[in-house]
């Protein structure tokens, strides 16, 4: 089975993916450090860039279109209370890069 592989400041964690389940569940599950607050897409606390595995990532959401920049989305900057895993073939790599 694939793994979520999480890059924060502090360390990479290695979280196993499943279908139907955002990365910020994923991530809570393991008690990574991660900010979030509204879990909608509206705040944008929980913004990630995925660096590998998009492709095991549903589309994004109307929330994240609202939220993020054409040119974010494009770089592959998903919001993780949104970004839902569709694919468990392979890594999806992702950093925790909130905004500044």
């Amino acid at each position: 089975m694939a793994n979520l592989q999480v890059v924060t400041a502090q360390e990479t964690v290695s979280i196993p993916l499943k279908s139907g389940a955002t990365l910020l569940h994923l991530i809570q599950t393991e008690s990574v450090p991660w900010g979030f607050n509204c879990l909608r897409g509206t705040c944008a606390r929980c913004r990630c860039q995925v660096l590998s595995g998009q492709d095991g990532l549903q589309p994004p959401t109307e929330a994240e279109e609202l939220r993020l920049r054409k040119k974010e989305l494009a770089e592959g900057f998903r919001l993780a209370c949104q970004a839902i895993v569709k694919d468990v073939e392979e890594d999806i790599i992702i950093q925790y890069t909130p905004y500044r």
